[in-house]
């Protein structure tokens, strides 16, 4: 016979309070109570998620999607934006240019909007696309958009490697003044 079935509910609780984050995955692995027990939203609450080119899909925006609405991680109030445009990476037509930005604006809105977030920090994104780019006015990302600040978000760093035009930082500027 196995003790598994005979632990009490709280007991595993307690336990997996105490778990590091790729433990507490691996021990859902165990069995469907175990799942259940660990996928509670408020446990995963203090993760910090982060978005890597590495988990994206540029052709939809789909998995963040799903991942930011996943039970788990619905209530999670940390993320880390790390999505660097390989300079060496070509872009082969124009159409394929304008898709990627149109992704990576989504994406970011997605992040952007998500309702429990207290802090984000965004290291290596391209919000505008390239330098000259930038003195024509075209981003990733809109400034009006930037603007509107998220309700709960009380800590946004971005790293000098952050490609932000003066529009988009003056828009950061004004939607915090607004906050307060």
């Amino acid at each position: 016979m196995s003790v598994i079935p005979i632990l009490p509910k709280e007991m595993i609780e307690e336990v997996f309070s105490h778990l590091s984050w790729p433990d507490l995955s691996r021990a859902m692995m165990v069995c469907r109570l175990w799942r259940e027990i660990g996928e509670q939203p408020a446990r995963w609450r203090e993760f910090e998620l982060v978005v890597t080119e590495k988990n994206l899909n540029f052709k939809d925006t789909k998995v963040i999607e799903d991942t930011l609405n996943s039970a788990r991680f619905s209530l999670v109030k940390h993320l880390k934006f790390q999505v660097r445009l390989d300079p060496k990476h070509r872009v082969k037509s124009q159409f394929d240019k304008m898709r990627r930005q149109d992704i990576l604006e989504k994406i970011f809105k997605i992040v952007w909007e998500h309702p429990p977030m207290e802090s984000l920090e965004v290291l290596d994104f391209a919000f505008s696309s390239c330098e000259l780019e930038l003195q024509l006015g075209n981003w990733c990302i809109n400034p009006k958009k930037m603007s509107v600040i998220p309700p709960k978000l009380r800590s946004l760093t971005i790293s000098l490697n952050t490609s932000l035009s003066a529009e988009q930082v003056q828009a950061l500027f004004c939607g915090m003044k607004k906050q307060d």
